[in-house]
This record gives C-alpha cells, structure tokens and sequence, in this order.
C-alpha cells in the first residue's frame, strides 16, 4: 500500500484546525483516499499486529473494508441491550464530526456490527466475543467502484496528541502491508469422518425436535450441529479467504477476529439491507444438493421447486419477515418469490422482501424484531429459542448471528452469519443447522447439515491435496 503519510497527516492537521473548539466526547471521522490494494493479501499480517479485526465483502465484491481496532463501542454492557445501544447510537450521531463532504461520499459504513444467535448462552469457546459487539474501528480501509479510501475515528477527548497517534498508527499498516514476506505456509489438510456417535447424536435431537413440532405450538425448529477438529500449523486466513470467495463470489464475505479467535465464513443469506427509506429481506429456506451434471441439477431443481416440505418451511420464514415489517412500514410487498439460488454445492428456495419504512423507524428496533428469522431459529421465536437451548448441547457464538455494518443515516448492510467457522488456538469448529417441520426426515436433515458444512471443510480438504 502507497500512502503519503506526511501529506495525509498535514491534511489532518488542518482538518482538525478548522473545526470549532471540541466539546467533551466529540466522535471525529477523517477520510483520506489511498491507492488501491487488496485488502485479503494483508490479512495474514495484520491478524498478527491487530487485536480486533473486522472484514466485510459483500456479494460479488462490489464493495469490501477492512477494520482495525475500536474507537468506540455502542454495546458497552456486552450483551444484547436494545435501549442501551439505541441512546449509544443516538448520542454519537448527535455528536459526529467528519470530513467526508470533501470527496462527495454520503455515508461510510462506519458501524460494524456482529450479533450471537443467543446472547444468553455463554462458553468457554466464545469468550473472546461479547454477545453484541457494535462497534466503531479506529482505522478503516474502504475499496468501492475502484476507489479506496481510508478513514480513522477517534474521540476527541480520549488521546491529548492525536496528530502524532494517527500518524504512528498509519506507518504501522504501511510497514506490515509492504513488508516482504515468505511464502505463506499451506493449510494443513483435515480428512472429514463421520462418526457414528455424532450422526446419533444428531438423529436423537432431530427425532426430540420432530415429537415438539407434533403438538402444533411450534411449526418449525432449525437445529444445529458443530464439528471439531485440530490444527498442527497456523492457519491461513488470507488462503482460506481467498478460496471462500473464489467458490462462492456470490455470497457475503466476513472475517472477524477478537483476541486469538478467529470467525469467518461465506454466507448467501442476508438479512436486512436498508438505503434511505427502502428496506430489503431475504427469505433463504428449503435446500437441496447440486448435480454434477445439467440433467441431474435440473432434477434436483425441480425436486426443490415441488418439495412441499420444503415450500412449507420458506413460507414460515416468508410470512414472519413480511409481517414483521408491517409493524415499521405500510407498504410491504414480495420483490423477488420463491426463485432458485444456485450455489457451488447447494441450491436454495429465496424470496427478496421489500418494505417503504415509516419515518422515525429506528434500525435498531427493526433488527430486534427480525432476528432471529425462523431461517435460523424456529417459529414462534421466542418458543422456538427456549426449545433450541433445551436441545442443543453445544454454543452456537456468532454462527446463525448476524455479521455485517450501518451508519448514522439508517442505513445497513447485514448478513445472517451461517457457513461459517470459529477458529481458536488451532482448534477449528464448523457449524451447520437444517429447518425441521413435523413431516422432515432426520437421516435427510443429516445429510443437509454435511452439505452445508462442506464450505468450510473443503477449504482444508483442498489444502491437504496440493
């Protein structure tokens, strides 16, 4: 990366002079722009100088960033508080100080945002996670339309030389992202087994789930699996990656780290998506595999566009997005309907939602209301959680969360966060879930959850054969 330090430090400089005399807790934002550099090659070595990273990509990679570090956090109790992180919102804005005017840039997706499926489950493996980290970066990359922009937040009150902190902070990720490094050690490769005991275990809380959907009080139920294995080498991330968006171009790309975990994955589901007053949903839910070749995918395919297991769960989902956004918006109609998104390996039931949002509807209480989708979670919600946490005997951290960033305007780009992973000391954990109704068949579920894991063990399955 080429950056002029000394210029961008001058322009700082008389940024922050021409401003009126600060108040206390002032949220500053300074945009600069910098030559364009692929934000994945530097991964490796800013996961090992960073604490806190934050990537984001989304769908065939019109848009990507690169976080690094907090400014400020909008969770500060760490767990899902929705009054506390709206006053948090509210008062930054209010006290938001920018340069972005002058390169006609509206918004910055400034907020990064990553939620647990279930803030109340709490495990050793996802201790480096609060259950909601809303946070500001203090430095930022941002690539768009061939433009590459970098942008450090910080609170004015908080650092008496800031001058000299910015420009420290920006020789730091120029020395690490030109730095000429070795060949970037390989993966090593992972076997997948299956073991009975974890196809039973599945089978036996698939068949527990099936007996609480008979009573009809609950009318579906997503339930997951994890699968565990250990790492000899460091892993690496910018491979992984790489690989990830290579074979699935057209799903959200997301990395997070905290401490020494790791969670990232490929995601094609996203969740809510607002610019001004227009909000987006998607319903992703039914499944089926991918054929080899064109006449067995066109079976598959149709067997998708039939199923009516399969058309009675998406219509769960469907149903819950669309009456949910009637409570924000009067006007909520169906974009896209039950039309076939093809994936590397997988191909699902999606229909795109649309909603006019009222004025005054805050982002915070839409997302509330949302998630977690029966995409992910079941229907009734709240019922559906209470019977997950009885199931499942392990913590599903960010998997089946949301991942993804907003700004001060309401605007937000957010993914469900499923085909993903936790890495942590080596040790590697993949998670998978399958909706289930009252008629699924658990060996089918099963056979649904290996697919869905197949993104991420692929990726060390492809490492071993090189």
């Amino acid at each position: 990366m080429q950056i002029n330090v000394q210029n961008i430090v001058g322009n700082f400089n008389s940024f922050i002079n021409s401003l009126d005399e600060f108040t206390n807790q002032h949220l500053v934002s300074f945009v600069f722009q910098v030559d364009k550099f692929d934000l994945l090659s530097s991964l490796n070595p800013l996961s090992i100088a960073f604490k806190k990273i934050f990537l984001f990509q989304s769908p065939g990679s019109k848009y990507s960033f690169v976080a690094l570090n907090s400014a400020t956090k909008l969770s500060e109790s760490g767990h899902s508080n929705i009054s506390e992180t709206i006053e948090n919102y509210e008062f930054l804005k209010k006290s938001f100080i920018n340069n972005w005017n002058e390169f006609q840039l509206d918004s910055l997706p400034i907020i990064c945002t990553a939620i647990k499926f279930d803030p109340q489950k709490i495990s050793d493996d996802w201790n480096n996670f609060n259950s909601i980290n809303i946070f500001i970066p203090e430095l930022a990359f941002y690539t768009n339309n061939g433009n590459t922009y970098g942008c450090f937040n910080f609170i004015d009150s908080e650092k008496p030389n800031i001058q000299k902190y910015f420009s420290s902070l920006l020789n730091t990720v120029i020395q690490i992202t030109n730095e000429k490094t070795s060949e970037d050690k390989k993966v090593n490769g992972y076997n997948y087994i299956e073991t009975e005991d974890e196809k039973e275990q599945w089978l036996k809380t698939s068949r527990e789930a099936i007996d609480v959907l008979s009573n009809d009080k609950i009318q579906k139920l997503v339930i997951s699996r994890s699968h565990s294995f250990n790492l000899v080498h460091n892993p690496n991330f910018k491979e992984l990656l790489q690989k990830l968006t290579n074979r699935f171009p057209d799903c959200y790309l997301f990395y997070l780290k905290q401490s020494e975990s790791h969670f990232f994955g490929s995601s094609p589901e996203m969740f809510l998506k607002i610019f001004g007053n227009l909000a987006e949903v998607e319903s992703v839910a039914g499944s089926a595999p991918r054929g080899k070749k064109y006449d067995s995918d066109e079976k598959l395919e149709e067997y998708l566009k039939s199923s009516k297991k399969n058309h009675k769960e998406h219509e769960f989902v469907t149903d819950f997005i669309s009456n949910t956004l009637k409570k924000f918006s009067d006007k909520v109609k169906i974009k896209e309907e039950k039309r076939i998104k093809k994936l590397d390996n997988i191909q699902h039931l999606t229909t795109k939602i649309s909603a006019e949002l009222k004025s005054n509807v805050h982002i915070f209480k839409i997302v509330d209301s949302l998630f977690p989708t029966p995409a992910v979670c079941g229907l009734p919600k709240n019922e559906a959680m209470e019977i997950i946490r009885k199931l499942e005997t392990h913590d599903r951290g960010l998997y089946s969360g949301l991942i993804g960033w907003m700004d001060f305007d309401g605007n937000c780009e957010l993914a469900v966060s499923i085909r993903s992973t936790l890495v942590k000391n080596n040790n590697v954990t993949a998670y998978a879930g399958a909706g289930l109704v009252k008629v699924s068949n658990p060996e089918d579920e099963f056979l649904e959850t290996k697919l869905k894991l197949d993104p991420i063990l692929s990726l060390f399955k492809l490492s071993a054969a090189k």
